[in-house]
């Protein structure tokens, strides 16, 4: 039987934490969130003090926060993170949309800040092999090519 019979046949833009592509997600996982604060969407984590666990930032990413609906409130209006204790999408590798945090150019090698996470270029945490795919503005969403 289908659950759903309803849908829409008009693909959203991009929100912060989404998959930029379905077809190129190489890598990801699911882990334990340990930050008391939680971890917002499109946030680098480390791994944690416990096995399958992660925390905000960090000094050794381990990956980035995906969205998920089964966390994410009512559209506009809701949480946009995971709570502590909550089983956190990761992606290793692919394709998300994050927020950038001082502009980028196309190329452009993305970093973090290891205290927030936040994904942008000239920051305190490097991410090898992970780039800006397009142009954008601080303060912008754009697509973040994640290989770690």
């Amino acid at each position: 039987m289908v659950a759903q019979t309803n849908y829409d046949i008009y693909m959203s833009e991009g929100v912060e934490g989404g998959l930029a592509t379905s077809s190129k997600i190489v890598d990801s996982g699911s882990y334990s969130v340990e930050t008391a604060a939680g971890i917002d969407y499109a946030r680098v984590v480390s791994r944690g003090a416990t096995d399958n666990a992660v925390v905000l930032g960090g000094a050794t990413p381990l990956g980035v926060s995906m969205r998920s609906v089964t966390t994410e409130g009512e559209e506009g209006t809701g949480a946009i993170s995971y709570d502590q204790y909550d089983t956190a999408d990761v992606l290793r590798e692919g394709y998300i949309y994050a927020v950038c945090v001082g502009g980028a150019s196309a190329g452009d090698a993305a970093t973090y800040d290891t205290s927030t996470g936040q994904l942008g270029t000239g920051q305190s945490g490097t991410l090898t092999g992970c780039t800006w795919e397009q142009t954008v503005a601080t303060g912008e969403l754009g697509v973040v090519r994640v290989k770690l």
